[in-house]
């Protein structure tokens, strides 16, 4: 499904053919459940003399596999040179951006919160969302939960859950004091503790004691 602003430039399918030895290996799999969920919103680019495609090669592909007859191109005259080149621009421009990776995970959870179904087709499947959880260190309440209830009897005499209600600000702050506690050596500081929020706000806590005097 080729969006209604785009069907002015829609050419048959057949009518194009990718770059000869592109370099940039792409996950059409994962194109193809974007295009099939959103449709093609933006055109891929075209050489206008051959059609050959020198931006949107895996886009071409997954929408073939979809079965589409026609895509939108956005056409250009450029010569094999500039072609290539701008090929590696367009690929490597995109690889040279970053994430903030805690935004990002607010916008993943706020649409699994809605539609699990629909962050698949965003490519970023439950299993991108845990390894990036993991690596901020931050805990899914559940999983606590889980974890905690799976404890044998006598394990569970030596740890307890807390839970805190705060606002969203509050969270922001004390998930950058936990990043830089654990940053600072905190996970040194208990190693009887294999929940690292745990110990980095546990040392957090005993630093403010100590403060205290």
């Amino acid at each position: 499904m080729i969006i209604e602003s785009l069907k002015s430039l829609a050419v048959s399918i057949d009518s194009l053919h990718g770059l000869e030895g592109n370099p940039r290996k792409g996950d059409v799999d994962a194109v193809a459940a974007s295009l099939a969920r959103f449709g093609q919103r933006k055109p891929i680019v075209a050489r206008r003399d051959d059609g050959t495609i020198i931006a949107g090669n895996h886009t071409w592909q997954a929408a073939k596999k979809l079965g589409w007859k026609e895509i939108a191109v956005a056409f250009v005259g450029d010569d094999d040179v500039t072609a290539q080149a701008y090929a590696l621009a367009d690929n490597r421009t995109a690889e040279l951006g970053s994430y903030d990776e805690e935004l990002l995970l607010q916008m993943i959870q706020d649409i699994q919160k809605i539609d699990e179904a629909l962050l698949n087709d965003t490519g970023w499947a439950r299993k991108d969302y845990e390894q990036l959880v993991e690596k901020l260190g931050i805990v899914d309440q559940q999983d606590v939960d889980s974890a905690f209830d799976n404890l044998l009897q006598g394990e569970r005499e030596d740890a307890t859950q807390m839970t805190f209600i705060v606002t969203l600000d509050q969270a922001e702050q004390i998930r950058t004091a936990l990043k830089m506690a654990l940053g600072d050596g905190a996970e040194e500081y208990d190693s009887g503790n294999k929940n690292k929020n745990g110990v980095a706000l546990s040392y957090i806590v005993q630093g403010w004691l100590n403060a205290r005097g």
